[in-house]
């Protein structure tokens, strides 16, 4: 994935955090949630590590980042993190 997806997925999920996220399944912006579910590989678990950088990057309110601790973070950790954990670490 490219940085341009990387950054459109970031603010995206962003957007879709601040208009309430979980609760709105049919949000327009529900796929930048539903795209960090379950990363079945490693290519669509480095583009989701890549995407939780880039929303760290931006410095978002508090309760964007526990969404992202309890949502996309946790999932990578529990579907990969013997291949990641070494970099979450580090961060």
């Amino acid at each position: 994935m490219d940085s341009r997806t990387i950054e459109d997925w970031a603010s995206a999920y962003i957007a879709l955090q601040q208009d309430g996220g979980r609760a709105l399944d049919g949000h327009p912006l529900f796929w930048a949630a539903e795209r960090f579910m379950f990363p079945g590989d490693t290519a669509s678990a480095e583009d989701c590590w890549a995407t939780i950088l880039e929303i760290l990057a931006r410095n978002p309110p508090e309760p964007i980042l526990a969404v992202l601790a309890a949502g996309p973070l946790e999932d990578l950790i529990h579907y990969v993190g013997p291949e990641f954990i070494d970099r979450i670490e580090l961060q």
